[in-house]
């Protein structure tokens, strides 16, 4: 009796070693793009937030104006 795995045996264990090395370098590459992707947005989300508060703080100052500019009072 022998103690190595018949042809069809190294076959399935050749491939599915290589489906678990493809899947866990797939992994890999999935963690990255979605660690850029949070990057990205995280960025993009405070720059909207900055905005915001400039556009308020540009209507009020602009309210504040018109209360000392207003000819109607």
């Amino acid at each position: 009796m022998s103690a190595e795995p018949s042809g069809v045996a190294s076959l399935y264990l050749f491939f599915s070693g290589l489906f678990g090395i493809g899947f866990a370098v797939g992994g890999l590459i999935a963690l990255i793009w979605l660690i850029i992707v949070l990057i990205n947005t995280n960025t993009y989300l405070k720059l909207l937030i900055h905005d915001r508060k400039n556009r308020q703080n540009i209507m009020l100052v602009r309210e504040e104006e018109k209360l000392y500019t207003d000819p109607e009072k």
